[in-house]
């Protein structure tokens, strides 16, 4: 050893530097070991299941807590029907919210609801006189059977909550042609799925 690094730390040791004797002459899998591993179990824990395809959004009607939320506001609706599994559509609608970089707020597949948070469109900062104003808005999308069709037909509505920033507050307003991108991501998901 350099005699400049004679005060330094140790860094490296030795594969079995360390061990003491009886546990350098019997092998960790051996036998004579008394430590007792616990059980692997397969079970699931506490009676929690994953949501399965055909349980994502079973109600027409929007789920209560997010009904609420539109009663009200001045919500732009609008809706598509799908030939596609519930489920499928409402994966494609999450992949699409992510791959559009919206803000995904709530992903409730027994409601079969996606929400994002606020997204805002214009200047930066509302305290600096706008001459195109600021406005923001925000998507419930709520996925579920269409109960007036086939097995395999399900719908897809929209929401859009819209605000604009005047006199210093937000307030609700009508945003429409909002849904076009989310639709047109929607679809391109759902053509990559296998048929």
């Amino acid at each position: 050893m350099l005699s400049a690094c004679s005060s330094s730390p140790k860094l490296f040791w030795d594969t079995e530097e360390g061990l003491d004797q009886s546990a350098r002459s019997t092998d960790a899998g051996a036998s004579g070991s008394s430590e007792v591993l616990p059980e692997v179990t397969t079970q699931p824990q506490g009676g929690r299941e994953l949501p399965m395809a055909q349980n994502i959004g079973g109600a027409e009607q929007l789920p209560g807590k997010y009904s609420t939320i539109l009663a009200g506001s001045k919500a732009d609706l609008n809706s598509r029907s799908y030939g596609q599994t519930t489920g499928d559509l409402f994966s494609a609608t999450v992949d699409a919210m992510v791959s559009l970089n919206y803000p995904v707020d709530v992903v409730d597949s027994s409601g079969g609801v996606v929400t994002s948070d606020w997204i805002r469109k214009g200047e930066n900062n509302p305290n600096m006189p706008s001459v195109i104003g600021y406005t923001r808005h925000r998507y419930i999308a709520h996925i579920y059977h269409d109960p007036a069709a086939s097995s395999n037909l399900s719908k897809l509505d929209v929401y859009v909550l819209g605000q604009v920033f005047e006199n210093g507050k937000w307030t609700d307003t009508t945003l429409q042609y909002l849904t076009e991108e989310l639709y047109s991501a929607v679809n391109e998901h759902l053509a990559r799925l296998p048929h």
